[in-house]
């Protein structure tokens, strides 16, 4: 399967060549380019960025303007490949009213920084989307935020996401009820406050219904936190922070390296 993501963009390149005939159009533009995002997170990332940009400059020869798609894809792109100007420059083209980005925009850049894990890049570009462009988080775009947070080792601000989405009575999607209970799982582990039980309890509440619906990998895990929780309130040995990471984002960030 690896080398089949290895060769995306040559394959795609290959069926591209079966329509260069056509009119380069909005419909064409965004499915390359979304391919080209999907290659620049797997094993074929340096020749995601070499179609793109050639996509691009094909689409100002011909004239083309491209959708919001197409800007959300090349702007995902770049984000991955570190073209912190070229981005720049694509949200001025924004800020000029060229294109307008969207909650898909915003989750997917953010998304994208935290598979980098960098939270410090993941939260600038959630406050340039939301404050500069008024995007409207969605669900999907808090859960990345969270997930951000998490694989940088912090749970309190992975928290803040979730009381965020609440606050705004958005509703609660099982990624993100998962990442919020293992945040406060985290949270109280480090302070045994009587406070922090409370809100690990509350948020167990509200996410374990969401839980017991999902998948089986989420039901286990729910199982798995509730186990947690519970050697957490009545273990007279505290627990190592190695035994409180359940979450799979958290098992593969950077509390996983921790002592």
């Amino acid at each position: 399967v690896k080398a089949r993501q290895g060769q995306l963009i040559k394959l795609a390149r290959k069926a591209w060549a079966e329509t260069s005939q056509e009119r380069l159009n909005n419909v064409l533009l965004g499915s390359a380019l979304s391919l080209c995002a999907v290659a620049a997170s797997g094993h074929d990332k340096p020749r995601s960025i070499l179609w793109a940009e050639e996509l691009w400059e094909v689409a100002a020869m011909e004239k083309l303007q491209p959708s919001n798609v197409s800007y959300s894809a090349f702007a995902h792109v770049l984000e991955w490949h570190d073209r912190v100007n070229r981005l720049d420059a694509l949200l001025s083209e924004a800020a000029k009213g060229k294109w307008t980005p969207c909650c898909v925009t915003l989750g997917s850049l953010v998304n994208t920084a935290a598979e980098k894990r960098d939270s410090i890049r993941a939260v600038k570009l959630w406050n340039c989307l939301t404050s500069k462009f008024g995007v409207q988080p969605h669900n999907l775009a808090y859960g990345a935020l969270a997930k951000a947070h998490l694989l940088c080792g912090s749970p309190v601000a992975a928290t803040q996401a979730t009381n965020d989405l609440l606050g705004r009575r958005l509703e609660l999607n099982p990624e993100l009820a998962e990442k919020d209970m293992q945040a406060w799982l985290l949270r109280y582990h480090s302070s045994l406050a009587p406070k922090h039980f409370q809100q690990l309890d509350a948020s167990f509440s509200r996410g374990g219904p969401l839980l017991l619906k999902g998948s089986n990998r989420q039901q286990q895990t729910f199982r798995r936190m509730v186990t947690v929780r519970e050697q957490l309130r009545n273990s007279t040995s505290p627990l190592r922070l190695q035994d409180v990471l359940v979450e799979w984002t958290a098992q593969r960030g950077a509390m996983a390296e921790w002592p």
